[in-house]
């Protein structure tokens, strides 16, 4: 992977892999080393191809999802050096593990969850905190593909909400602002409007 577009011009174009523009995200929100990307990928590939294969670093403890944790575990040059992250990276990160294994794989919400799902594979999805299958037909609600804008938009939520918590606003405005560039319907963009309104009402 070369280094990253410019966020704006990722949320501009038709979906990309989301480690593209997760790439792209985490290069707006801190200092992003493309090499310690790469090299985290090349250290956490599966040494076989399959969907079970694919959840192997998370059963063997090398790539584990930690919720609530810092921004940094939304960022995903740090997740696959550290082997932390929120579980919505994580199902980036093992989605591109799969697809540079040549998988077609995607990430799938259900539930306020994220897992990877297989488009040859049905029902069954990787789940990202155990690593384990499960059948999506005994989840609550019914799963969908989720795209790299959709993905990227709960990064950047939950980067505004860990920012604002720590009281560093000045993130906090750079993740909502990048949100409202993003291909929202008009109720979603409504929302992230409100929310960089908000930001910038606390730094006044």
């Amino acid at each position: 992977m070369t280094a990253p577009l410019p966020f704006s011009l990722h949320a501009a174009l038709p979906c990309r892999p989301h480690v593209e523009i997760a790439a792209s995200l985490a290069a707006e929100m801190g200092e992003f080393d493309h090499e310690m990307l790469e090299r985290g990928l090349a250290a956490l590939a599966p040494a076989k191809v399959g969907l079970a294969a694919l959840g192997e670093p998370v059963r063997a403890g090398a790539l584990r999802v930690r919720d609530d944790g810092q921004v940094e575990d939304l960022l995903v040059d740090h997740v696959v050096a550290s082997g932390r992250g929120d579980e919505a990276i994580v199902a980036v990160v093992l989605c591109e593990l799969g697809r540079r294994a040549g998988m077609p794989l995607g990430v799938v919400g259900a539930c306020g969850r994220h897992f990877v799902g297989h488009e040859e594979v049905t029902p069954w999805l990787l789940d990202v905190a155990t690593g384990e299958l499960l059948d999506a037909r005994t989840l609550g609600d019914a799963p969908e593909w989720r795209c790299g804008h959709q993905v990227a938009n709960v990064l950047l939520n939950r980067a505004q909400e860990r920012c604002e918590r720590s009281g560093d606003l000045a993130r906090a405005l750079r993740a909502a602002t990048l949100r409202c560039s993003l291909p929202f319907d008009e109720d979603s963009l409504e929302k992230a409007v409100d929310a960089l309104q908000r930001v910038r009402a606390r730094l006044n």
